[in-house]
């Protein structure tokens, strides 16, 4: 039988006999070669899968030797997309005697690494999500359902989002963020607390780190878009004047009343650009300056050593911090914050945040040049270079 496996025309029917001839001789207690039957056994598996029989699927891989399981039903997942549906197909794997939490985080992964590519910067402000970014990020629902999961979803999602944070895909990154439900860590304390232990275990602990920094991340984002695209695209527009050589008095006291309302909107339209901007300054310095120990490196050393994620994360820093700055800087000019925007180089530049090291040496020039470029607009203010009253 197993040579008619080479046969592409193989019928659907034939393949489904060898398979419970196979399952008979089990039952009864015979002796099969299983490098024979199992190639057999999988084939009538990929079968059902090709067929979308979905309460069969799981039945018959439980079949299969475990690794086999867990490859062909994780297989057969990924191509399940209706949240009910996904559901039943995870009841009917538990009913089998499946591995549930080692499928789903397998089909997580491997929807996640299809079509990976090397990650590259974009200079783009914000990448277009493709339909591909989109079908990694509703893979994580996978995860979701079982609470036990939560650490393992919360691991996926980093990893997705560092792809979509250095490829700028910021909207991306916010769609995969919201999929983690808000009450995560609690639960991941939950969990750790019914095993025995006070504290989360070490990969745990630095994954929720690196969660709660793409957080203040995308919250710095998304803070810094409010503001810019309300101070240059909300500013009210002031009323033309009347012109002409007869203005009539009706016309100079409906421009005089539209001027008035106009100062009054370029008033209200201020303030929020002032709490907005203000808002932005403390989401950005909550990146830059991230508590203990800083942005994206992991406080416990004592967990599993990653190299790839380490160097991911390295990377991120000497990515995302430097914008970070730069941002930083191009709101504090614009609220005309000069002895700010000075300080903002010793922050960068002192040893206590070694912030420095993620800068190039463009990074620097370029921040020293809006310093320089500061200390002369204190001086136009009658202030010293660095922004103290001259005596």
């Amino acid at each position: 039988m197993y040579s008619w496996l080479n046969n592409s025309n193989l019928d659907g029917h034939l393949l489904r006999c060898m398979a419970h001839i196979i399952l008979f001789l089990r039952v009864i207690g015979r002796s099969t070669k299983e490098e024979l039957c199992v190639p057999i056994l999988e084939a009538y598996v990929q079968e059902l899968i090709k067929a979308r029989k979905t309460s069969l699927v799981a039945p018959y891989a439980s079949t299969l030797p475990k690794e086999q399981q867990i490859i062909w039903y994780a297989k057969f997942l990924e191509g399940v997309t209706d949240n009910n549906e996904r559901q039943k197909c995870l009841q009917y794997a538990e009913e089998a005697g499946l591995d549930v939490p080692q499928i789903t985080k397998t089909v997580v992964k491997n929807i996640r690494e299809k079509d990976a590519v090397k990650i590259e910067p974009t200079t783009d402000l914000s990448a277009v999500t493709t339909q591909e970014d989109l079908q990694k990020i509703h893979a994580i629902d996978w995860l979701i359902f079982n609470p036990t999961q939560r650490a393992e979803a919360m691991k996926q999602a980093n990893a997705l989002m560092r792809v979509f944070v250095v490829q700028r895909k910021i909207d991306a990154a916010k769609l995969l963020f919201s999929k983690i439900p808000e009450d995560s860590v609690a639960v991941m304390m939950q969990l750790s607390k019914v095993r025995g232990m006070d504290e989360l275990s070490a990969d745990d602990d630095n994954s929720t780190r690196e969660y709660l920094c793409f957080k203040a991340y995308l919250e710095a984002m998304e803070a810094f878009d409010a503001w810019f695209h309300h101070s240059i695209h909300a500013k009210p527009k002031g009323p033309a004047a009347p012109s002409g050589e007869h203005v009539t008095f009706k016309e100079k006291v409906a421009y005089e009343h539209e001027l008035q309302q106009y100062q009054q909107d370029l008033e209200r339209w201020q303030n929020v650009v002032t709490n907005l901007g203000s808002a932005a300054l403390d989401c950005l310095y909550n990146v830059l300056l991230f508590v203990d120990g800083g942005w994206m490196i992991d406080q416990r050393t004592d967990g599993t050593l990653d190299e790839n994620r380490q160097l991911q994360l390295s990377h991120l820093r000497k990515l995302c911090l430097p914008h970070v700055a730069r941002l930083l800087q191009e709101l504090l000019l614009s609220e005309e914050k000069y002895k700010e925007t000075i300080q903002l180089v010793d922050i960068i530049a002192t040893e206590r945040y070694q912030l420095y090291k993620v800068f190039t040496q463009e990074d620097i020039k370029q921040m020293l040049r809006v310093s320089t470029d500061s200390s002369f607009a204190l001086l136009d203010k009658n202030m010293d270079p660095l922004g103290y009253n001259c005596q």
